[in-house]
């Protein structure tokens, strides 16, 4: 190039050479705005989509706290029945909502699986309330042979013996409205109760009678209260949830609600 400028007349070369520094120049300038309105990469996107998601998500929900307890004497505490003899609080008391709430999404159902275990003939835990297509996984624990079997409305039921140290895996494909009964034909009168459902809002009460639901997107929401030995406890509990902030339960349910006698 410096070769053929310099062929050239001065005159020619002053324009030639003016020629090629405008041309690279331009060629600068709009590399220089093209990087600049690239848009961000995908991933970035995606991470800053996330994170709406979520801020949006957490400020419109809020949280359901309270304590179940018992009216009256405190009655003598079985598998089937456990009071804190404390708080009175009742212990695996199901609180929860029938459906999703409409236009809400839903979170992903976790990957990981629910263990179980068939330990002196019965089911550990008691109480079991686990999202449709969550895997179960039960172990007989025992080292005599026991039985598993579900009596669901919705779902195929279940109905299999398992050998010492035996493992097998299910999963309950459909949402049930009330909690069904789980048995061990082999050990009668043992007995544990499933529930799924196709959202996470829903809590079992501890030994203390408390329950935390949390993440609940701000509505009124008709909460069910059910114990196995009383059923419902409530069908239609009507409940507020404020977006940022918690509610605050203190049912209290009488004692023939629980068939005790006085």
């Amino acid at each position: 190039m410096a070769d053929w400028l310099h062929r050239c007349g001065g005159i020619s070369r002053l324009i030639l050479s003016a020629t090629l520094c405008s041309i690279l120049g331009a060629s600068h300038r709009l590399a220089a705005d093209d990087q600049a309105q690239k848009p961000p990469d995908a991933a970035n996107k995606s991470d800053e989509s996330a994170a709406d998601a979520d801020s949006k998500q957490n400020s419109r929900s809020g949280k359901l706290r309270g304590v179940i307890t018992l009216e009256g004497l405190l009655p003598v505490s079985d598998e089937t029945f456990e009071v804190d003899p404390k708080t009175s609080g009742i212990k695996n008391v199901i609180v929860y909502i029938q459906k999703a709430p409409a236009g809400v999404v839903v979170p992903a159902v976790p990957k990981t699986e629910v263990e179980l275990a068939i330990r002196n003939g019965g089911l550990d835990p008691r109480i079991l309330i686990v999202p449709v297509n969550q895997p179960i996984v039960i172990q007989n624990t025992d080292k005599t042979v026991n039985n598993f079997h579900n009596s669901p409305i919705l779902n195929p039921a279940t109905n299999r013996v398992v050998a010492p140290g035996q493992t097998f895996k299910f999963v309950y494909a459909r949402p049930e409205k009330i909690p069904l009964v789980v048995t061990n034909d082999i050990k009668p009168g043992t007995r544990a109760w499933h529930l799924p459902l196709d959202h996470p809002w829903f809590a079992v009460t501890d030994a203390g009678g408390a329950f935390t639901i949390a993440d609940l997107p701000a509505g009124t929401y008709e909460f069910i209260v059910w114990h196995e030995r009383a059923g419902y406890l409530d069908r239609k509990l009507l409940v507020p949830i404020i977006a940022g902030e918690t509610t605050k339960l203190t049912p209290l349910y009488a004692r023939e609600k629980f068939k005790i006698a006085e």
